[in-house]
């Protein structure tokens, strides 16, 4: 029987033990494309929010900010009302000069780690993007409170040129890791992920000093890679990765984002099968 993602959490909060177990594991999700917005949902979720440049969208963002507030949920009635947490695009060094002087103080930056994906999407190559991150992060450096979430498409394989080496591939996070982003997240863009390629990113970035509450990663799902990324996420919050990219949408059916609804349903599995340990 279907279970929306709101059921399943209630499930998950209505006993204590497994509660105690979901905030151990602490999971936060960033809503890449929200539909819409309520007060009922999660405290765990960061909503992406478009891209900010016209005086009603700097209108609609702040009402956003203002009114919304989310509450963390819990068994015997436990609420902390909170601020929710919003992230905004940033498009180039004058857009950021703008969004600071606007006290906005969550952002969202994009790269890839091919040169024909960025050229053909946005025009720029890695260096040229890289020396724009630079000027960029002079501009936030007397703001070291604010949040910088980097996603870095083709983590794995480009649509243009095909399969990465993951040497290349780890040396390149290791190099955006110094820029000092708060997040860094590792988009499988075409959802062929192999077990091999992400385990390899994942142990070698945290070896050479990348905090694991500091990866993120957005997976491409679709049936036949259920299993494969329900693998990866079981090991990722194994090794202290938290934080994972979803979409409001619901049964996996086609090629798409990590759902909220997969992402809970695993997430129970997970604590279901840790219950009886916790007993002993």
């Amino acid at each position: 029987m279907f279970k929306t993602p709101q059921e399943i959490r209630k499930r998950i909060y209505s006993c204590k033990t497994s509660f105690i177990l979901y905030n151990k594991l602490n999971p936060i999700l960033t809503d890449i494309r929200p539909t819409f917005l309520n007060h009922n949902s999660p405290a765990n979720v960061v909503y992406h929010f478009p891209l900010v440049k016209s005086k009603h969208d700097y209108d609609l963002y702040f009402y956003f900010e203002n009114n919304y507030r989310f509450y963390n949920e819990g068994p015997s009635g436990y609420k902390i009302r909170k601020q929710r947490h919003f992230l905004v695009d940033v498009q180039d060094e004058n857009h950021l000069k703008t969004l600071v002087a606007k006290k906005i103080d969550s952002f969202s930056f994009h790269t890839s780690l091919s040169n024909p994906f960025l050229l053909k999407t946005r025009e720029k190559s890695i260096l040229e993007l890289k020396k724009d991150f630079q000027k960029m992060f002079h501009i936030l450096k007397p703001f070291p409170h604010m949040y910088k979430k980097l996603t870095i498409s083709c983590v794995n394989e480009c649509p243009f040129n095909g399969l990465l080496d993951p040497v290349y591939v780890v040396r390149e996070i290791l190099d955006y890791h110094r820029y000092d982003f708060t997040e860094i997240c590792l988009c499988d863009t075409t959802g062929s992920l192999s077990w091999d390629h992400f385990e390899y990113i994942v142990q070698y970035c945290i070896f050479f000093g990348i905090h694991p509450s500091k990866l993120s990663f957005q997976f491409q799902i679709s049936p036949e890679t259920r299993e494969i990324v329900q693998k990866m996420i079981t090991y990722a919050l194994k090794m202290g990765i938290h934080k994972f990219d979803v979409s409001d949408s619901f049964p996996d059916t086609e090629k798409q984002t990590l759902s909220y609804y997969f992402f809970y349903q695993l997430l129970e599995k997970i604590i279901s099968d840790q219950i009886p340990k916790q007993l002993d």
